[in-house]
């Protein structure tokens, strides 16, 4: 059973991933419903995007956050 499934995460990665997400979103949205369930999905998302924006200008949290709210300027 060990082999099939890592046969099927090196074969099949983005198939694997999806249908995991796509199960778990699933579960989500029967158990706490379709609008509390999107917001949990998109409130990861912006923390996921926070996180990455963090980590590829490798600058500190105080930068990072004046970055995403600066304000257009004249």
């Amino acid at each position: 059973m060990k082999e099939f499934w890592l046969r099927l995460w090196q074969e099949h990665p983005g198939a694997l991933v999806g249908t995991s997400l796509g199960v778990l979103w699933a579960l989500l949205a029967v158990t706490i419903g379709f609008f509390p369930a999107l917001f949990v999905l998109i409130a990861g998302f912006i923390g996921w995007f926070v996180g990455m924006r963090h980590d590829t200008d490798a600058g500190d949290w105080g930068e990072l956050l004046e970055h995403i709210f600066q304000r257009e300027r004249d």
